[in-house]
């Protein structure tokens, strides 16, 4: 389509040479070798969204809540996070718990919610009082596991554990486990991945698992 938008601009003007070969070929000719240099356009490069558009999914995401499309409004908030700022980001950690709490996924919701009222500036009462409501409502099914990864930083991946919308967490990480056995998948530039087995039992308190990853 470029080409040829080139093509209208170009002026129809003969080269006065041996063949009489045409300008307008000629020009066309560089043109697409030269697209034939550069090599197809790069793949995979996300175009920055603008301020005003992040308002929009922001406002989408509000909409969809309202609705009680709570899981739709968690994926958009999901999506916009990493962009935001600080201030934006807390205010989404708020929105992103109470949503996880209304589909009932309340690893999630106490996920969220620890961050947010860690991060306050000042006291969240409420916060604090959901917070505590979604613990105690977590202990009857699910055992709290902090894990911890050298290096720090590592990726997680907690497969059955965690819920398809929030697939993947930065280690130190501390998680709500159904009793059972688990299967969690750690990556990290320049170390071999790992796939680790946890065996989570229904009484002892919180427990702690360190995960070492081998240097390639």
């Amino acid at each position: 389509a470029t080409i040829l938008a080139r093509r209208l601009l170009l002026p129809r003007t003969r080269l006065n040479v041996k063949g009489g070969l045409d300008m307008h070929r000629l020009i066309v000719a560089l043109i697409c070798a030269a697209t034939l240099l550069a090599g197809p356009p790069a793949l995979g490069k996300e175009k920055k969204r603008t301020a005003k558009e992040l308002s929009n999914l922001d406002e989408q995401a509000f909409e969809a809540a309202g609705r009680k499309k709570f899981e739709e409004a968690a994926r958009i908030w999901l999506d916009i996070f990493p962009v935001m700022t600080e201030s934006e980001q807390q205010k989404l950690r708020a929105n992103l718990a109470l949503a996880f709490r209304k589909l009932n996924r309340l690893p999630e919701a106490w996920h969220f919610l620890t961050i947010y009222l860690k991060n306050a500036e000042a006291e969240d009462r409420k916060a604090g009082k959901t917070l505590q409501k979604v613990e105690d409502k977590l202990k009857e099914t699910h055992v709290k596991m902090a894990l911890a990864c050298e290096p720090d930083g590592a990726i997680l991946k907690l497969g059955e554990a965690a819920h398809k919308l929030l697939p993947s967490h930065k280690c130190p990480l501390t998680w709500w486990f159904k009793p059972g056995k688990h299967t969690v998948k750690v990556s990290a530039a320049g170390y071999e991945n790992q796939n680790v087995e946890l065996n989570v039992l229904k009484r002892g308190g919180q427990a702690v698992h360190t995960v070492t990853l081998k240097k390639k």
